[in-house]
Parts: C-alpha cells; sequence; structure tokens
C-alpha cells in the first residue's frame, strides 16, 4: 500500500488556471455539496480567476491548494474568520473540496481537516473552527468526526439538494482549540 502524503500550500494564480480545477467546479457531483448554487450555470476559467482575486483580497479567508506528494492539485481547503462588530471573534469556519475523484474514499478529508485545523489553532491563533455542510454529504461529515470535530447542532430539511430535488439537513461541526490538542495528544505517534 502506498502512502498518500496530503499538504496545503498557499492558493496562487496558477491553481486557479489549472483546466483541473475549472472541470471539477463545473462536475455536478461535486458542486452537489459545495454550496455555490451560482456555479451550476457553468463556471469558466475567468470564473475560476475572479473567484481567486476575490479570496486573495479578503484579510479574513485562508485558501490553500491541497497537494498530493507535494506536487498533484488534487483539491481547496479554506479558512474563512468569523468577524463580528467590526473585531474578530477568535473563531473560524472550515470547509475543502477534494476535486480528483481517483483519491475520494481514501481518507484525504480527514487529513486536510486536520491540516486545516493545526494552521488554524498554531499558525493563526484561532480559539474555535466550525463547518457546515449537507447531512447527506457523508464524507465530509465523516472527514470533520475523524478531525476531532463534534456535531454541536443540526438545522433540518434546510439546503437544497439539486440532485435528490429534496432538502437535506445542514449539519454543523464545531473544535476548540483544547479538544482539539486533547484529540491530538491521543492519536498513536507515528
Amino acid at each position: 500500500m502506498v502512502s498518500l502524503q496530503v499538504s496545503l500550500t498557499p492558493f496562487s494564480q496558477v491553481h486557479a488556471r489549472d483546466p483541473n480545477y475549472c472541470a471539477w467546479l463545473n462536475d455536478s457531483h461535486i458542486l452537489r455539496y459545495l454550496g455555490r448554487p451560482t456555479y451550476h450555470g457553468g463556471v469558466t476559467p475567468k470564473i475560476c480567476e475572479d473567484y481567486f482575486k476575490e479570496v486573495a483580497e479578503d484579510e479574513n479567508i485562508t485558501f490553500f491548494a491541497v497537494l498530493l506528494n507535494d506536487r498533484e492539485f488534487i483539491g481547496t481547503a479554506k479558512l474563512r474568520k468569523i468577524p463580528t462588530a467590526g473585531s474578530h471573534t477568535g473563531v473560524a469556519d472550515a470547509g475543502l473540496m477534494i476535486g480528483s475523484r481517483r483519491y475520494w474514499g481514501l481518507g484525504i478529508g480527514s487529513k486536510v481537516v486536520s491540516l486545516l485545523s493545526e494552521v488554524a489553532f498554531q499558525t493563526l491563533g484561532l480559539r474555535k473552527l466550525v463547518g457546515g455542510m449537507y447531512a447527506g454529504n457523508l464524507a465530509c461529515v465523516k472527514a470533520f468526526l475523524n478531525s476531532g470535530f463534534h456535531e454541536e447542532g443540526r438545522l433540518l430539511a434546510h439546503l437544497w439538494d439539486p440532485q435528490l430535488e429534496r432538502f437535506d439537513d445542514l449539519v454543523l461541526m464545531g473544535l476548540l482549540k483544547k479538544d482539539f490538542v486533547a484529540f491530538q495528544s491521543s492519536l498513536p505517534t507515528r
């Protein structure tokens, strides 16, 4: 069995211009859970570059390319600080997209969420991470749970699932810094 080394690197214009990135954002299976309904009309390379510029200019967003073995671009990950009344709460929303389907089901999402947590707590000094996801996105739910997050709530029939043509629950996950530290120390050493 080959070990898959997952890493995060700052998302750049090179990633925004990668044809795979734009293709992922036109994949109905990815869009289903992405929460960007405007993308369902089709995503052009210009839209990908415009999104990169928008994210790069937002001081509350830290956006990453997910790399496999330090070279293959397979997805994205994002931390968005949640401001309130002109100040920062020490809380950020975490999200990810594994765009390359051949890597689905291999536990990469869990690795990405763990890496995002490390950045959030050890580099950015945040006190809490949150994540919201479709209940039907079992891989995402599992990735967050496997990384120490807890389900903090559920909004019933809250999000429209365009493929099933029905509403799905929004699962709300959370992880405090102290719980992340405890979770990390409970993992076996390698």
